[in-house]
């Protein structure tokens, strides 16, 4: 088997370059050198399309995050506004209740001054007419 072919792994086919005479051929550790290289740049432009396939998902799901973030700030503040309108109201009924819880109280006083102003003007009109009589 050829050593470049096991260095880069099965289904890689190495070009190999004419021997020339020497003392020590070193056409096998050039291919196996070459067939590594080979190999590592196939390796590496495929996770340079790894990276790029990632960086461009992860910028979507960025992407998506955002939108949701501000979606969701914006129902906050929506449910915020509610919620303070829900207050506001509220503190205007019990403004308006005790308002009207006040009226009554002096309403009742007013009836009560009343009665005893009526009380005595019977009894000042009795006196009255016990003295002419």
């Amino acid at each position: 088997r050829d050593p470049a072919a096991a260095m880069c792994g099965a289904g890689h086919s190495i070009s190999t370059g004419l021997r020339s005479p020497s003392a020590v051929d070193f056409s096998p550790v050039l291919q196996a050198v070459q067939g590594k290289l080979a190999c590592l740049t196939q390796e590496n432009i495929g996770l340079k399309e790894a990276v790029k396939t990632l960086s461009s998902q992860l910028a979507e799901v960025d992407q998506q995050y955002e939108v949701r973030l501000q979606a969701a700030e914006a129902k906050k503040e929506v449910e915020k506004a509610e919620e303070v309108r829900r207050v506001t109201q509220a503190m205007r009924i019990r403004e308006r209740q005790q308002d009207a819880f006040g009226k009554k109280a002096e309403i009742e006083r007013r009836n009560k001054e009343l009665v005893t102003l009526k009380k005595d003007l019977r009894i000042a009109k009795q006196d009255v007419h016990a003295r002419e009589s």
